[in-house]
């Protein structure tokens, strides 16, 4: 089954804001900054990196683990190797789980966690989508209960019912709802400081646009 699919302009548009955290986590900023303004695949490589060196040498914080996940979950969805996919998403988990441990209870994390499910679908869809849709839609279900009003929550809902079959109960028409509630839901999106997620706005209204060519 078709799922949803990230590209480089996606990775080059996640729309963080770029000011410090907290002085605990001195090369956060700095790195999501050459994230969000990288302009190739080996830059965004170089982000990864560094998003991993940081959550290495702190295992106390978990920003640097959730971008490090983040950042070779996007990777994987632009690589057409198998293999090499499955390698990135191997190290996506790593730094999840690390993640998970220290926000045990976190939509983001949820939502990271459902992300990366959907990458491995990807990589086989006929063999992996029993196993891993039942987690995605374990993991966005978790998050919806933590936080409702998370517009990632529902964004993702919104893109595999986009990615869905009509037969199976998904397809445009049943996805646009979904897109306009989590638009509506960006528009009050607070993050808690402005190196947490805000990502997915960009998106929400790429795909509503191609619900409603799709529905005309």
């Amino acid at each position: 089954m078709k799922r949803t699919t990230f590209t480089l302009a996606l990775l080059l548009s996640l729309g963080y804001a770029s000011q410090a955290q907290q002085a605990a986590q001195p090369g956060l900023e700095t790195t999501v900054t050459k994230f969000t303004t990288s302009h190739s695949m080996a830059e965004v490589q170089q982000t990864a990196n560094d998003f991993e060196r940081l959550s290495l040498s702190d295992k106390s914080a978990w920003l640097p683990a959730y971008y490090a996940s983040l950042v070779n979950t996007l990777m994987a969805f632009s690589e057409k190797d198998p293999a090499k996919k499955d390698a990135l998403l191997d190290k996506a988990d790593q730094f999840y789980q690390q993640a998970a441990k220290l926000q045990p209870k976190n939509e983001e994390i949820e939502v990271l966690h459902a992300n990366i499910a959907n990458a491995r679908i990807k990589v086989d869809p006929e063999k992996r989508w029993e196993k891993y849709g039942e987690i995605v839609e374990s993991s966005l279900n978790k998050a919806q209960k933590i936080n409702p009003n998370n517009p990632r929550v529902t964004l993702l809902k919104a893109q595999n019912l986009f990615y869905t079959p009509k037969e199976y109960g998904g397809g445009p028409a049943k996805a646009m709802p979904v897109l306009e509630a989590s638009l509506a839901q960006f528009g009050t999106f607070k993050p808690a400081s402005a190196l947490h997620p805000s990502w997915g706005e960009d998106q929400a209204k790429k795909m509503l646009l191609a619900c409603q060519n799709a529905t005309k």
